[in-house]
């Protein structure tokens, strides 16, 4: 089983020892509180509650290469039906123990195994066995009280992004394959990317954020509008990063990142091009002032 785990040459090679264990959806603050301890994030892909309850997509926060950004040490286990019914011991056992950890970190909420029996208790006496010692965290909160959970990261980036962002303690980070449009921003002078993402990503309130994208590497200042274009009247929402600073590149095809940093606006239509360019404008001189405070580089 262990020949499954993605990303095990990297570990050998670094000859780590500690881990922590978690589905690390969105990579929020109690995440980044885990990894501290650890020097690789034992995952899983798909999330598990697509297998567990597939006729309830779950909407991923961070895919495995969106987490990877933020924390490049990874160890991915494909989970399937299979690994789902395994027994606490009998994953603990297959998926573990060859690994040799001599740590390994979890939050105290974290359960694994058949009908989720591993519990903190359980893989206590199983490091006591296997000389390796466990770490529990307790649930890490924000200032207000709320605890950092992905599922309330969720709620709270489609009615209060900028909340959200201060939950997950990083940019929230989408990414996706650049895609013909209408090319209505060129048009107006505004040309933009536009993002195709894989299914079931969670798509924050539709509005207009400042943001980074990241084309090989390179991290360019940016505005992205996300949702339906009240102005042209579309069904289904898009993800449009409008470049600055005359970026021209041709990068159809091209697989990039696109870091939101701030909610500026909600989507809102025009009564006219001129109005829409104008508040365009407002958005760009908005979002440089955002830009001016922050680092281009990752991060964490």
């Amino acid at each position: 089983m262990i020949k499954q785990i993605i990303g095990l040459e990297h570990y050998i090679n670094e000859k780590a020892s500690s881990i922590c264990i978690g589905t690390f959806d969105g990579f929020h603050l109690g995440h980044q509180a885990l990894v501290k301890h650890s020097e690789f994030m034992l995952t899983f892909n798909p999330h598990p509650k697509s297998i567990l309850y597939p006729k309830m997509p779950i909407e991923r926060l961070t895919f495995p290469d969106e987490q990877r950004y933020f924390f490049p040490n990874q160890l991915i286990i494909p989970f399937t039906k299979t690994v789902a019914d395994m027994p606490a011991i009998e994953f603990l056992n297959e998926f573990i123990a060859p690994l040799n950890p001599h740590k390994i970190t979890i939050g105290d909420d974290f359960k694994f195994g058949k009908n989720g029996h591993g519990n903190p208790t359980l893989l206590k006496n199983w490091g006591h066995q296997n000389n390796c010692s466990i770490i529990t965290l307790d649930i890490q909160t924000h200032s207000n009280k709320t605890p950092y959970k992905s599922s309330i990261i969720r709620k709270t980036l489609k009615e209060d992004p900028n909340t959200a962002l201060e939950y997950l303690g990083h940019p929230y980070l989408i990414s996706g394959t650049v895609v013909q449009g209408k090319k209505r921003g060129k048009t107006i002078g505004f040309p933009t990317a536009n993002l195709a993402v894989p299914p079931h990503k969670c798509l924050p309130k539709f509005g207009v954020y400042s943001s980074h994208a990241i084309i090989e590497n390179k991290h360019y200042p940016a505005i992205t509008n996300i949702g339906k274009n009240p102005t042209f009247n579309q069904t289904h929402p898009t993800i449009e990063t409008h470049i600055l600073n005359g970026f021209s590149d041709n990068i159809y095809n091209k697989n990039i990142m696109v870091l939101l940093h701030k909610f500026i606006r909600n989507e809102q239509p025009f009564q006219s091009e001129q109005e829409l360019k104008n508040q365009i404008k407002k958005d760009i001189n908005t979002a440089t002032i955002t830009h001016q405070t922050l680092p281009l580089q990752a991060p964490i």
